[in-house]
């Protein structure tokens, strides 16, 4: 059988009663260890002397997944009961596998619900191999499972403290990881819930902290380099006062790219750029868009040949229009469906060139947002333009 996987095998504690199945047991962990599994059992893993209960829900909270063997004497244990309660109560994977026949009245109705793998009608291989199939069944969400109630676990038993959460992207991956549970996947238990709100409201709260720190840091900043200018000043030097004024714009260039510039392309753009395999499936004629707005939506030429300029004895020919010659486009490209407008001017002027005030706002001051920047003068561009698919083009 193939191993698990590559990196960290899957931990699975085996519940069993030592009055009819030790050997059993004993069977399955080899048989689950060459399956690439990382089996364990209470009295392979317990000390003479330890405190077994204890252990027992160590050995249980720090596995992925408990297989519980059902025979006559494990229904009727009250340490198997236990095991396999504290199983559920963690919101731990159970998964039964029956060794020796029981009548259904006498397993426990919370274990009748699931699904049983049966070692009880011979075919062990093959079992075995069943069993390890639903092992492997949602294994990296299982995994996550575990690492998350044991980091819950560990931040509720120390108090809650802040330095136990997650932070940064662990917290967008436990977000993820949330939403892709299915149906048939352990319950998220109360304390991950807790544990992950808990890591988004200290991490918001930590941002904002930071956020105040660096505008109190600019504003600091700001006070040195007038100081460090009006001192340059009084002993004539020119060069500390372009040392602080050149100081002042980095720190101004950086805050408005980290809060404001990369905000604005993480949420428009970066989302949205097609990939290589992406490009080369779009046909020719076929609109796309690179971005969720403020770029222009661009149309597939397919490559080919064309005629470019008119015959001389067209009528209305102007004179640059000729001479007449074959153009020949080698590989297809795309080109904006529409002309420049103001707006899009505008947008990468404003975003890219610091904010500073765009060309739309010298050429015009009205009624210009869908007009393409190859106009000339407010009167003329109303005297010739049009309104066509939502963008006013010229004749």
């Amino acid at each position: 059988m193939a191993d698990v996987s590559a990196g960290e095998k899957l931990k699975v504690f085996i519940s069993y009663s030592r009055r009819d199945s030790a050997a059993f047991a004993d069977e399955l962990v080899a048989g689950l260890e060459l399956a690439g599994f990382a089996p364990f059992l209470d009295r392979h893993d317990i000390a003479a002397g330890e405190d077994w209960e204890a252990r027992l829900d160590g050995l249980i909270t720090q596995s992925d997944t408990v297989v519980f063997v059902v025979s006559p004497e494990a229904v009727k244990s009250e340490q198997c009961a236990w095991e396999w309660d504290r199983t559920l109560e963690l919101s731990k994977r159970l998964l039964p596998v029956v060794f020796k026949s029981v009548p259904d009245h006498d397993i426990p109705e919370k274990l009748r619900r699931l699904q049983f793998v049966r070692f009880d009608s011979g075919a062990g291989f093959a079992k075995l191999s069943q069993l390890a199939e639903a092992l492997r069944l949602d294994l990296d969400w299982i995994r996550e499972h575990t690492r998350l109630g044991e980091q819950a676990r560990r931040w509720d038993k120390r108090g809650r403290p802040e330095s136990l959460l997650l932070r940064g992207d662990d917290i967008d991956a436990a977000g993820r990881w949330m939403a892709t549970r299915n149906a048939a996947a352990p319950e998220i238990t109360d304390a991950q819930h807790d544990f992950v709100k808990a890591s988004e409201a200290a991490e918001s709260v930590r941002l904002g902290k930071e956020r105040e720190q660096l505008k109190a840091t600019v504003r600091q900043q700001r006070r040195i380099a007038w100081l460090l200018g009006g001192v340059a000043v009084l002993m004539g030097g020119s060069i500390v006062g372009l040392v602080a004024w050149i100081y002042q714009s980095f720190l101004e260039q950086e805050w408005t790219r980290y809060w404001e510039e990369r905000p604005y392309r993480v949420a428009n753009f970066d989302n949205h750029v097609l990939k290589p395999e992406e490009e080369r499936a779009l046909k020719p004629g076929e609109p796309f868009r690179e971005c969720e707005k403020d770029c222009p939506k661009m149309i597939v030429v397919r490559a080919g040949h064309f005629m470019m300029g008119s015959p001389v004895d067209e009528k209305g020919r102007w004179p640059n229009e000729g001479p007449q010659h074959r153009v020949t486009i080698a590989s297809p490209f795309a080109v904006s469906l529409y002309d420049v407008t103001f707006d899009d001017w505008d947008a990468c002027d404003q975003c890219e060139l610091g904010r500073r005030p765009g060309l739309c706002e010298v050429a015009l001051q009205n009624d210009r947002q869908d007009i393409p920047v190859t106009f000339r003068g407010r009167m003329g561009i109303r005297g010739s333009c049009r309104h066509r698919d939502g963008l006013l083009l010229g004749r």
